[in-house]
């Protein structure tokens, strides 16, 4: 089914999940394309349940979608600290071309026998 949508806000085009088209001046459907600028009234049209995501010009970052067709603001539910921490570590992940990175070993499960409580009688 398609889904016509209206943006509502500019800005560039940094998720797509399933279909999404644009209408090009012939009247063609054209794919949209990650990281595609795109102005505020723009006809999209959403293929079943597929999303796209924009990353507005005040900052924010807006879902579009079937049943958020006005957009329905992002929010990832990490504070900026651990944002922080999963941006470095990608970094690191990116960077280590010879596959042997190696990270600090975490506490979990040290010195602690594998056992919760008592074990129950049999």
């Amino acid at each position: 089914m398609e889904n016509l949508i209206q943006l509502v806000v500019s800005g560039q085009v940094i998720e797509i999940s399933g279909q999404a088209f644009i209408r090009n001046e012939e009247g063609e459907l054209v794919p949209l394309e990650l990281q595609q600028g795109l102005v505020g009234g723009t006809d999209i049209i959403l293929i079943d349940d597929a999303y796209i995501r924009i990353a507005a010009e005040n900052g924010e970052e807006i879902i579009f979608d079937a049943d958020n067709p006005d957009g329905l603001v992002y929010n990832s539910g990490l504070d900026d600290d651990t944002a922080q921490e999963i941006a470095d570590i990608q970094s690191l992940v990116e960077g280590d071309e010879d596959g042997e990175l190696e990270l600090e070993a975490t506490a979990a499960g040290q010195g602690h026998s594998g056992r919760l409580g008592k074990e129950q009688p049999g």
